[in-house]
C-alpha cells in the first residue's frame, strides 16, 4: 500500500478517463516500479479526480520517441483511491498494487529487491509544471531506474 498527501495551491486535471495522458492533463502522482530481477517496468500514475493511467515498458531505455501508447496496460494493475480537499489545498492518494500481477509467482516467493520511485507533476493554469520526485536523479529523468530507490521484500505467500 501506497499513502501519499501532496500539497497542492491549485488542484487541477482534465483527465477523464483510463490511460489518458495524465501529465499533459495537469496535476498527477506517479510510481515506478521495477522488480530487481526484471527487466520490465511499471508506471502508474494517479490524477486527483482518480482517473488512472497504466504503462508496463519492456527494459529500462526502451523508446517512448514514438510516444507511450504502445505500452499502455489495457486493464489496471493496481486501484487508488483520492481525495482531492481544494479548500484546504492538497489531495491524498491510497494504491494498492497486487505485485503478483507484476511478476511470475517465482520472483515472488523468496525474498526480494524492488526499485521504486515516486514522483509529482503539480500543474497550475498559469504557469509550466513543477516535477519532483523522490528519487536522487543525476539529471532529471523519471524513468533512470538506476537512481529510484532499493527496498528489500520478504517472500510473498503465493
Amino acid at each position: 500500500m501506497v499513502l501519499a498527501e501532496i500539497p497542492d495551491e491549485e488542484i487541477i486535471t482534465d483527465a477523464r478517463q483510463h490511460n489518458d495522458p495524465l501529465w499533459d492533463l495537469g496535476d498527477v502522482f506517479e510510481i515506478f516500479l521495477q522488480h530487481s530481477e526484471r527487466p520490465e517496468y511499471f508506471e502508474f500514475h494517479i490524477a486527483p479526480n482518480g482517473v488512472t493511467l497504466d504503462l508496463c515498458y519492456p527494459f529500462a531505455g526502451a523508446s517512448r520517441a514514438n510516444g507511450v501508447e504502445q505500452y499502455m496496460l489495457d486493464e489496471p494493475h493496481f486501484t487508488a483511491q483520492v481525495i482531492a480537499e481544494p479548500t484546504q489545498k492538497f489531495w491524498r492518494v491510497a494504491v494498492e498494487i497486487p505485485v503478483a500481477k507484476l511478476v511470475p509467482t517465482k520472483f515472488l516467493i523468496s525474498p526480494s529487491e524492488w526499485l521504486i520511485s515516486f514522483s509529482r507533476y503539480d500543474c497550475a493554469r498559469d504557469r509550466e509544471p513543477i516535477l519532483s520526485t523522490t528519487s536522487n536523479h543525476q539529471a532529471f529523468n523519471f524513468h533512470q531506474a538506476d537512481d529510484w530507490r532499493r527496498f528489500s521484500v520478504p517472500a510473498f505467500g503465493v
